[in-house]
C-alpha cells in the first residue's frame, strides 16, 4: 500500500463528507477546513506568544506563509559584523486517500494448482 501524502486542501473538498470518529459522527468537508485552520492558528498564535516573550521581533503570519520573525546572526568565521536572519515556523497538514488492495478472489482449483 503506498501512501502519497498531499496537502489536504487539494484532497478534502467544501462538499465532501467526512466521517470523524468511530461514533459516525459525520462533518462537511468544509468543517473539518475550518477545525483544521482554527488548530493551525491557535498552534501559530502559541508561537508568536512565545517568541515575543523571548523579545523575538515578529514580522508576520499567515497560514500559508506561516509565521516568521526576525533575529540577528552573528557567525564568526562565516560572515563580517552581524547579518539579519529571518526564521520562518511553518505548518502543513498533508492527508492521504487509502486505497484498498484488491484481492483476487479464491478459485475452487486453488487447492488443485498448490499440490502440482
Amino acid at each position: 500500500m503506498k501512501s502519497n501524502f498531499q496537502p489536504i486542501n487539494d484532497i478534502v473538498n467544501p462538499e465532501d463528507v467526512i466521517e470523524c470518529s468511530s461514533k459516525s459522527q459525520l462533518k462537511r468537508g468544509s468543517e473539518l477546513l475550518e477545525i483544521i485552520r482554527a488548530c493551525l492558528y491557535q498552534g501559530h498564535s502559541r508561537i508568536k506568544n512565545q517568541a515575543s516573550s523571548e523579545s523575538i521581533k515578529y514580522l508576520r503570519d499567515s497560514l500559508q506563509e506561516g509565521v516568521i520573525f526576525e533575529v540577528n546572526v552573528l557567525q564568526p568565521g562565516k560572515t563580517e559584523g552581524w547579518q539579519k536572519m529571518q526564521i520562518k515556523f511553518k505548518t502543513s497538514v498533508e492527508a492521504c486517500l487509502i486505497q484498498p488492495e484488491v484481492q483476487e478472489p479464491e478459485s475452487p482449483l486453488d487447492d488443485i494448482r498448490q499440490s502440482i
